[in-house]
């Protein structure tokens, strides 16, 4: 702890890290490795985690790893919607409250919860609803979510460009893409509406 006398701490010193080949026009790999090269003399394991995951790791731990990070990753819903960190935490916070069972969806009597907490009253949720379950499974899950809200805010931003769009729509391509192959098969399809 701080509050005592003496602490004491241990310092390595590595040597200079250089690219190497094509490291210096694909800094992922050089993120990549270099992470490695540092957690190397340490033994320590890496993940794949962003600081983002962490957070909410740290927050919500068995909703996060259950139910959100099953779907996708909390830097992929920020790329996807544009959030910064306090904000993907708080819609991660806010599907966790909404999820009155705690099974990792809202049916369709949690989600007319949800909107009439966000002050929408006097509607015909049954639509708003379809919108959001993607695969039609009668459960909105977190990765559902996601792709309501990111088409949803893509509506209403007429300024986004097309690269922005672009991007979006691969982001949400590659959400789809389970096994990365660069196409969406029967089994993606099929993995997507089970899960």
């Amino acid at each position: 702890a701080m509050c005592q006398l003496h602490n004491s701490a241990e310092i390595h010193i590595l040597p200079e890290y250089n690219p190497r080949g094509g490291e210096r026009k694909d800094t992922k790999s050089f993120a990549q490795n270099f992470r490695k090269y540092m957690a190397s003399p340490f033994e320590l394991r890496l993940t794949g985690h962003s600081l983002i995951d962490a957070l909410m790791l740290a927050k919500h731990p068995g909703y996060v790893s259950r139910h959100i990070h099953r779907h996708m990753s909390g830097s992929t819903v920020q790329k996807l919607l544009g959030l910064r960190n306090k904000s993907c935490l708080r819609l991660a916070q806010q599907f966790h409250q909404l999820d009155l069972d705690q099974n990792g969806t809202l049916n369709q009597e949690e989600f007319e919860k949800a909107m009439k907490t966000l002050g929408i009253r006097n509607a015909n949720f049954g639509p708003l609803f379809q919108i959001f379950d993607n695969n039609g499974d009668g459960k909105v899950d977190f990765r559902d979510l996601v792709l309501g809200l990111l088409f949803r805010t893509g509506e209403k931003k007429k300024e986004l460009s097309k690269a922005d769009r672009d991007k979006k729509i691969k982001l949400a391509f590659r959400m789809f893409d389970s096994d990365h192959d660069g196409r969406i098969s029967k089994y993606d399809v099929e993995s997507v509406s089970l899960a």
